[in-house]
């Protein structure tokens, strides 16, 4: 790849880790604060790129700096350049800061769906969508991963449609769908090119297809509502730790039905939720509302979190965090994923995902669950 000169600063730190791995690429180095900084990494990335957390953006950047200082050879630098790289881009750095970080990534790590994200990276940025676009089309035969080739393709479209390509546009969207015939995104972004293009065959056979998929999933989601692994298990032992540390056993919920909606905040459909949520509860005065969270500390949704709009709510609710008891008893790691509990402890209904019909279908089931 072209190189594009960069600042000084960054380009001596980029020089002088290349070095260090050159003349030490014997000794990478490994610690337990080192593997610790993967997961800092990761969680920060998820705060910064989902809720616009600016600061902790910056902070994790000046963090990631100095573990380079400290750890020049750590078995670690990979995904912390790549770290580097994804947030320099989301805070609108230069391109002089930018390329050098897309040389120390693809240095480090030449796989294709890296070179993938770097090239989306170019034409998202807008520093080179001439570049990116070739990459992408360079490594397109490489990638194995449907998913990673839907992006691909995706990315494509876009570039051909920025550039008034549009039949090559819809021959890539084509092509996506054979790959995955079902693909909602990927069938609206087609449903308005196909707006543009003013081809109203093709677009109400789009609209269609999407009218049905949509409609057979929300049927489906609601049929699995009480036919989860965990319908009728007692969940009245458990024992959960709150916000401010004290232990809350759910056997003082006995006599109420209860809500229990397990999220984290990097999910968006988690957010999705919400004004759902809030409405059931001022209909449901007696039905105790419990939000579930894994992977932050309660610090952390104190000082980061319940500042925010989508969350600002949740700071005068009950909230406890999950742990290794916790999923020992309850099946399934993905958010959302809502339970309803009837008065005696039960788990009488579950929900995976998020649907439209998500409201609907708990205001319905709670009636259930009150006038029993």
């Amino acid at each position: 790849m072209k190189r594009i000169g960069g600042s000084l600063k960054y380009s001596v730190l980029i020089i002088t880790v290349l070095l260090c791995a050159t003349f030490h690429a014997q000794s990478t180095t490994y610690s337990p604060y080192e593997a610790r900084m993967i997961n800092y990494v990761n969680n920060g990335f998820s705060y910064a790129r989902k809720w616009d957390s600016l600061d902790v953006a910056r902070q994790t950047l000046d963090s990631c700096r100095n573990f380079l200082e400290q750890y020049p050879r750590s078995f670690a630098r990979p995904n912390v350049f790549q770290y580097m790289l994804e947030v320099s881009a989301l805070l609108n750095r230069p391109g002089e800061e930018i390329f050098p970080l897309i040389d120390s990534v693809l240095t480090y790590d030449k796989l294709p769906v890296t070179k993938l994200r770097v090239g989306q990276i170019l034409i998202e940025r807008n520093l080179d969508t001439k570049l990116g676009e070739d990459i992408i089309k360079v490594v397109l035969p490489q990638l194995t991963v449907e998913y990673h080739k839907i992006r691909a393709l995706r990315t494509l479209a876009s570039v051909d449609i920025m550039s008034g390509r549009y039949s090559s546009a819809a021959n890539r969207y084509e092509e996506a769908l054979k790959i995955d015939p079902e693909d909602l995104s990927l069938l609206r972004g087609y449903l308005t090119l196909s707006g543009i293009m003013e081809i109203p065959g093709r677009k109400k056979a789009l609209e269609n297809k999407i009218y049905e998929i949509e409609a057979r999933d929300e049927t489906e989601y609601a049929e699995l509502a009480d036919n989860g692994p965990n319908i009728n298990k007692n969940l009245h032992d458990m024992v959960l730790t709150t916000i401010d540390g004290y232990p809350f056993r759910f056997s003082e919920l006995k006599g109420k039905a209860a809500v229990l909606d397990r999220f984290q905040f990097w999910c968006r459909i988690c957010v999705l939720e919400f004004p759902a949520l809030q409405k059931l509860m001022e209909e449901f005065p007696s039905v105790v509302f419990i939000f579930l969270n894994s992977g932050d500390t309660a610090d952390e949704l104190k000082k980061i979190f319940f500042s925010k709009k989508e969350f600002n709510f949740l700071a005068k609710q009950k909230i406890l965090f999950t742990d290794k008891k916790y999923y020992n008893k309850v099946y399934g790691h993905s958010v959302p994923h809502t339970i309803l509990l009837d008065k005696n402890g039960v788990v009488r209904y579950e929900y995976k995902g998020y649907m439209k019909n998500f409201e609907e279908l708990l205001r319905e089931n709670l009636k259930r669950l009150t006038e029993e």
